[in-house]
């Protein structure tokens, strides 16, 4: 009888032990980082003319969610991401048309994200996430450019890691893939051209739990 007391008090405290790691991870975050994004946005049009902007740039962004323990192991989340502060600057490129500059700005995302414990401090992540970002394309001063400004929509991919400081606070890194729909114009003259864009990016961020 012993025995069998002993090993219902260890099982007692191995499952609340269990269900203390993804309670680790549970609630309301709220963080602030920087994401360092590597965007390819292509224009082509009925001529045979391409140009494509690449260049690698740095933005700030604030992100809000919420996850609930699932069990000990799995939590699912929700929330919602924004760059703030200044533009994705996507470079200038030259062609026959001249000196034209595109960037890329108002970015934000919505997505959900299953979450799995390594241990009490230590989570891995994905997401899968709606995108939308408004794109700019103009050119400098002589280019015959009329200017080009859309909003772009996609679904991106991300792979990341979570590590708790202490109760409340948290750092996280993850990778992130996001592939935007192509965009087709044609004018009065049945000139046809689009733009297709997809970015890769790396997300660095600290953050609080409220608890």
């Amino acid at each position: 009888m012993r025995k069998i007391k002993w090993l219902m008090t260890g099982l007692a405290f191995v499952s609340v032990t269990a269900t203390a790691q993804s309670a680790n991870f549970d609630g309301v975050h709220l963080g602030l980082g920087v994401a360092v994004i590597q965007p390819t946005v292509r224009y082509t049009d009925a001529d045979g003319s391409l140009l494509k902007w690449e260049k690698t740039t740095a933005m700030p962004e604030i992100d809000l969610s919420y996850h609930k323990a699932l069990n000990n192991k799995f939590l699912l989340g929700i929330g919602i991401n924004a760059n703030f502060g200044k533009r994705l600057d996507l470079g200038t490129e030259s062609e026959d048309y001249g000196r034209v500059s595109a960037w890329m700005s108002r970015h934000y995302s919505i997505y959900i994200q299953p979450t799995y414990v390594l241990n009490n401090s230590t989570a891995a992540f994905a997401k899968l996430a709606y995108h939308s970002a408004r794109v700019n394309a103009v050119g400098q001063p002589g280019a015959d450019w009329i200017p080009d400004r859309f909003r772009a929509h996609g679904i991106g991919y991300s792979l990341g890691a979570v590590k708790n400081i202490d109760k409340n606070f948290y750092i996280q890194g993850e990778l992130q893939y996001v592939k935007y729909s192509d965009r087709n114009f044609v004018n009065e003259y049945d000139f046809h051209w689009k733009f297709n864009q997809r970015t890769v990016g790396a997300i660095f961020s600290v953050g609080y739990k409220f608890q």
